[in-house]
């Protein structure tokens, strides 16, 4: 009697009893079992997971939930810029070189009709004007927010805007873009 080995011999039937009271299902054809002598059946097997597992966690989110009533959805159509509205490599040439061209205090364009129905742009801030890269990319930031606002007015157009003249003293204003390319619009 000095074997305190944890396998034993048991029958099918306590086996099978012992089964229904686990949390998940399993066959119980097998007739050796790894069962504590020394722990009741009524405690939980170790190894499961629970939901209550880690009391700091509550199983659900604190913030508000992601499911709620979505807002309708507008009946204009979306004013954002996609990658296929970036003018590059040969049309931007073909736009400086055949396009209409107007020039406001501080930036010349160039627009070119194309064979889409959305408008596309390229962008000429050159360093010489604005040494200091914040500098450029706020400006480029200015004329990417004016052509957003006013893409669907300049629909089949390839547009070029270039920086003519520096604008450090004196920012570049969303009013001063918007007026030059209507300006080449209705040219």
């Amino acid at each position: 009697m000095a074997d305190c080995s944890l396998t034993r011999r048991i029958s099918p039937d306590v086996i099978a009893g012992y089964f229904r009271l686990l949390p998940f299902k399993t066959d119980a054809h097998f007739y050796e079992a790894h069962l504590s002598a020394i722990q009741g059946s009524t405690q939980t097997h170790a190894r499961l997971s629970r939901p209550h597992a880690y009391a700091r966690r509550s199983g659900r989110h604190s913030c508000a939930s992601c499911q709620g009533p979505r807002p309708a959805r507008c009946l204009t159509p979306p004013r954002t810029l996609r990658r296929a509205q970036r003018l590059r490599g040969a049309s931007v040439a073909a736009a400086l070189r055949e396009g209409r061209k107007r020039r406001g205090a501080r930036l010349r364009v160039s627009a070119r009709p194309n064979s889409l129905d959305l408008a596309r742009i390229a962008l000429v801030v050159p360093k010489r004007h604005l040494p200091r890269a914040v500098d450029r990319n706020r400006a480029k930031r200015v004329i990417r927010e004016a052509f957003r606002l006013n893409q669907y007015a300049l629909a089949g157009l390839d547009v070029v805007v270039r920086l003519d003249t520096s604008t450090r003293d004196h920012p570049l204003a969303h009013e001063e873009v918007v007026e030059v390319l209507h300006a080449v619009r209705h040219a």
